[in-house]
Parts: structure tokens; sequence; C-alpha cells
């Protein structure tokens, strides 16, 4: 829920922010550059925390899961090796 209801608010904020900065400004380009740096930062933030809440996916810059796990792995495995398991001795 959390996802769609910051979706929505984003769209009210696009709808909402010409028509009160044309009323906040005289000039129409003024009013046009505030609104659009301001809708513009909004949306991408949320495009930012929709690629930061699923790191692991198939897009270019997602992480690779399978060499993650394979790494992982590896290193659990090399802590249960014989040779590992020794103790130091003072």
């Amino acid at each position: 829920p959390y996802m769609q209801t910051a979706e929505v608010l984003l769209v009210l904020h696009w709808i909402f922010t010409p028509v009160i900065l044309a009323a906040w400004t005289m000039d129409t380009h003024w009013a046009f550059l505030l609104c659009f740096i301001s809708v513009l930062f909004l949306w991408s933030l949320n495009a930012i925390a929709c690629e930061l809440e699923n790191p692991f996916g198939e897009d270019a810059n997602d992480l690779d899961a399978d060499h993650a796990q394979h790494l992982m792995n590896t290193r659990l495995l090399m802590l249960i090796r014989p040779s590992t398991l020794r103790v130091p001795k003072l």
C-alpha cells in the first residue's frame, strides 16, 4: 500500500502544482520552471526509491544475486574445512 499511496500523492502533486504556481507567480516562465523542477525532482526520487527497493533483478544496474549466493556459499564452505578448525596455542 505504501507504493500505491506514494504514486497517488505524486500524481496529485503533478496536477495541483501548476495551478498553485500559476496563482503564486506572475510570470508564466517562472511558474513553468518551478513546476517542472519540483515535479521532476519528486518523480526522480520515486524512481530511485523503486530501484533501491528491489536491488536484485534483471535490469542493467541490478546486483547479480546468483553470483552473490555462490560467493557466500564458497566462504561458508571454507569455514568448515579441517584446516580452518585449528585453534592457535600460546
